[in-house]
């Protein structure tokens, strides 16, 4: 470990302003009673405010020295919560491109990227001026592109981003692009529009034109600086996760086929195809109340369940080809904590069981 490392981890280490709020949230709202529901008094409360502080640095600090002895940035690893014995699992699947790009007082810079079978994450950061203070809803959204199989027909796409931290003059978000065709080797390309932030509503509509109350009522997104960066540099693609084509029937009558089932460390994706309307729609998050949700069970016993309306799932259904009637089903859930594929034994579908061990 070199000096610079060394203050690189320092800095990591002192939590931002955002991190501070969020720690002295937690520990405020943490509510212990004692017997007889009394409340305990403040010499108990101080300790114990002590001690989840004390917590939530230690694990700060070991996030950190951990991402700076193996080369990973932190904010890729608290935002997967990739710990040590879930390195090995993720080899060859992250790359650190080095390039940046700077227009108009702005600087895009790549700091790493993260692939599996079915998407490509690039955590980026946004420096401005020294000078700037930025608002904790400012953004800096950026779209990723990258090379696939099918060059024609139908190609469904979804991209998004997420900022990750806002500190000063700085933002670290992330950006991901998840293709139905397979990803290939070529480039990859991040577009960062316009850096917004938001107007909180006013408290009056004195003077205000037509048309203009709607912006009274819920603010509007102001543009800081207009703009747009654009950067493009050399990937090759590592598919780092576990396949199988089981071509199961489900649903109604088995009026539907699951074709692939694809578990990477960070992500699990179901490929099934059906006509409009077949079994597999009440995934979907089509006008239904309450969407079917799949379910994930471990070889420990453990299982977790997910469905559309969740945070980082992706649903949908595309025409399979131009010539067919039928229609694509794929349901994709991005997973917040990193699993081994190889410790999960079935998945179930539409009331289906289908091992995957």
């Amino acid at each position: 470990m070199r000096l610079n490392d060394l203050n690189n981890c320092y800095e990591d280490v002192s939590p931002t302003s955002g991190q501070k709020q969020r720690m002295l949230n937690a520990i405020l709202e943490r509510k212990i009673e004692n017997e007889g529901g009394k409340a305990i008094n403040k010499g108990i409360k101080k300790r114990l405010a002590l001690a989840a502080a004390l917590a939530a640095a230690l694990v700060l600090v070991s996030t950190t020295v951990l991402a700076v002895s193996t080369g990973w940035h932190i904010k890729l690893m608290e935002y997967f919560s990739i710990g040590s014995d879930q390195i090995a699992l993720l080899e060859g699947a992250v790359d650190t491109p080095g390039i940046s790009v700077t227009d108009s007082g702005v600087t895009i810079e790549v700091l790493q990227t993260l692939v599996d079978s079915q998407s490509v994450y690039v955590i980026y950061e946004v420096t401005l001026h020294e000078y700037a203070d930025l608002a904790d809803s400012t953004v800096a959204r950026g779209y990723l592109y990258a090379c696939t199989e099918q060059d024609d027909g139908y190609l469904y796409m979804s991209q998004g981003s997420e900022m990750l931290e806002i500190s000063g003059n700085r933002i670290i978000a992330i950006a991901d692009f998840t293709p139905s065709a397979p990803i290939m080797d070529g480039t990859l390309r991040l577009v960062v529009d316009d850096i917004e932030y938001f107007a909180e509503a006013g408290n009056s509509g004195d003077g205000l034109g037509v048309g203009q109350y709607d912006t009274l009522i819920h603010g509007e997104w102001v543009a800081l600086i207009n703009g747009k960066w654009e950067l493009e540099w050399d990937f090759t693609y590592t598919d780092i996760s576990k396949k199988i084509m089981p071509n199961q029937a489900v649903g109604t009558d088995g009026d539907a086929i699951i074709t692939e089932i694809s578990i990477s460390p960070v992500s699990i994706c179901i490929t099934g195809e059906g006509a409009k309307g077949c079994s597999l729609e009440g995934l979907l998050d089509y006008g239904q109340l309450d969407p079917d949700k799949i379910m994930v069970s471990f070889i420990d016993g453990s299982m977790f369940m997910f469905s559309a309306r969740e945070t980082h799932s992706s649903f949908n259904r595309y025409p399979a080809n131009e010539h067919s009637p039928g229609y694509v089903y794929r349901m994709l859930k991005q997973l917040n904590r990193v699993i081994d594929p190889d410790e999960v034994a079935s998945v179930t579908v539409c009331g289906v069981t289908i091992p995957v061990g």
